[in-house]
């Protein structure tokens, strides 16, 4: 087999599709090392941060602050930041007794729903696209009228890797 044809053919995968597939590599790798449990923290996590998000411009104290917070980068990094502060109190409410490893399927299992769910919610908060906005066909397939199903499969599926 030629390396050029290799190349040819994963020259037509949309580089949304790459990103995609490399955050649940990356997710999967870290659940075969360490077991579920940080998977499932990052999937508690997303949608917590998403509603803390929206409500933070609607605060009486923080009204101030929020009006100052007007570039998108800045309100990504809000998100950002209230994400890894929301991801450090689920982890450290959670069990752990999943931290010895966790089997090939687990892994994959909690790779693919862990990024399902900040994949949808990336969709649906708009300062992120400031970050990297996604193709018209990944918007399609997880956002919009099919991004309630695709939270609770991946829900439903992280429930039964646990």
């Amino acid at each position: 087999m030629n390396i050029e044809n290799i190349f040819t053919y994963f020259s037509y995968i949309p580089f949304d599709w790459i990103i995609i597939g490399l955050v649940a590599i990356l997710i999967a790798i870290d659940a075969i090392r360490s077991g579920p449990s940080r998977a499932i923290s990052l999937s508690i996590a997303i949608p917590i941060s998403f509603f803390l998000n929206s409500a933070f411009y609607g605060t009486k104290f923080l009204g101030a602050l929020s009006a100052k917070i007007s570039s998108p980068l800045s309100q990504a990094a809000l998100f950002i930041a209230l994400l890894v502060v929301i991801y450090l109190l689920v982890r450290r409410m959670m069990d752990q007794y999943g931290n010895s490893g966790g089997t090939l399927t687990q892994a994959a299992i909690c790779g693919i729903s862990s990024s399902v769910l900040f994949l949808v919610i990336w969709i649906e908060v708009p300062s992120l696209e400031s970050i990297w906005k996604f193709g018209p066909q990944v918007q399609a397939i997880f956002g919009g009228a099919y991004q309630f199903w695709w939270t609770l499969g991946a829900y439903s599926v992280l429930a039964f890797s646990r």
